[in-house]
């Protein structure tokens, strides 16, 4: 079969979840295939096994903090997202591929604990019990869920970059209270450059090798 190239979208303004959903859903539509990266404006989103204790705020507060809520079809429990990640959307046709949905869960996370590694000499670890990237003291720098409806994939991965953190401190992040969060700037003793060039200039290679690497792991499939 001949297949157009997978597009690539990198946007750089915030962009409101609810205005992703109705993307998303018009791309399923039609089956376009392209990979997006972007960051949202502040929202909690609640995955399928999101339970109420998960929300630490009324929803009045949570309008307060200027934070929309958006129940989701993906999986897992509640997390946040806000401006500074790294959101990351694969659209994919994986019935067409032929892609087995164990493979395209794994290469979500081992890409981009390589991108990290290469990028920002980050050294992450997944956690079987709890999907996403994490510390050797176990906190959490990377969030990830799928949503595969009708064989084709949205939803993705979240990489907290030079974000605050403050949205997160309004929920237990997936459904764990404790957990603690923590951002690549963070880590990397960056924190205070988050408007510098050079860490926008990192973002972006940042992008285009986790980009390049998801393309080529999943060229096979074409």
């Amino acid at each position: 079969m001949n297949r157009q190239p997978i597009s690539i979208l990198y946007l750089e303004k915030p962009m409101r979840y609810g205005r992703y959903v109705r993307y998303t859903e018009l791309l399923r539509r039609s089956r376009r295939e392209n990979l997006v990266f972007c960051q949202h404006y502040p929202v909690v989103t609640m995955g399928v096994q999101t339970q109420a204790s998960s929300l630490l705020l009324s929803a009045e507060d949570f309008a307060r903090n200027a934070v929309d809520i958006v129940p989701v079809k993906r999986g897992g429990d509640a997390t946040a997202h806000e401006p500074g990640q790294i959101v990351i959307y694969p659209h994919i046709d994986l019935r067409s591929r032929k892609i087995p949905l164990s493979d395209f869960v794994k290469a979500m996370l081992d890409i981009t604990s390589e991108s990290l590694d290469s990028v920002f000499g980050l050294k992450l670890r997944p956690d079987a019990k709890a999907p996403g990237l994490y510390t050797d003291a176990g906190e959490k720098v990377v969030s990830s869920g799928l949503e595969i409806r009708s064989g084709f994939s949205s939803s993705g991965v979240a990489v907290n970059y030079s974000n605050e953190l403050q949205t997160f401190s309004f929920i237990h992040p997936c459904g764990y209270p404790g957990l603690r969060m923590q951002s690549v700037l963070q880590l990397t003793g960056q924190a205070e450059k988050k408007h510098d060039p050079e860490t926008d200039a990192k973002k972006k290679e940042f992008c285009r090798i986790w980009a390049e690497r998801f393309i080529q792991s999943f060229s096979l499939y074409s």
